[in-house]
């Protein structure tokens, strides 16, 4: 049970990690790991190009290298070759609220030189 708890734990770190960083993986990139797994598999190759054909399997195989990526990415940060990028959540709703308080006002100004005009 606890490998089972540290496997999912990580797994969603993991997921959230992709998340942030906008990982994400094009059709390209399954269609060429596909194609070096056919190679890899010699004379099964066309057996395995078949397999991955379906959505099913495709997602599965997406997900293997949206991992790959993102453990990658993760490596880059902790070393320190790269930074991992702000969240953009945060950002957005604070420059949110100071537009939205701004056009208050200008509502309320305008409400009150109506009131003044009648």
């Amino acid at each position: 049970r606890p490998i089972a708890i540290k496997n999912i734990s990580g797994s969603l770190a993991l997921g959230r990690l992709a998340e942030e960083e906008n990982i994400e993986v094009a059709a390209e990139e399954i269609d060429e790991e596909i194609e070096i797994m056919a190679t890899n598999a010699g004379e099964q190759g066309d057996n395995m190009r078949k397999l991955f054909q379906s959505p099913g399997t495709r997602k599965s195989l997406e997900n293997v290298i949206i991992t790959r990526k993102t453990v990658q990415r993760l490596v880059q940060i902790a070393s320190g070759e790269a930074e991992a990028q702000p969240a953009e959540a945060e950002p957005q709703t604070e420059q949110a609220q100071p537009e939205s308080s701004e056009e208050q006002p200008q509502v309320d100004d305008g409400e009150a030189k109506a009131a003044d005009t009648e």
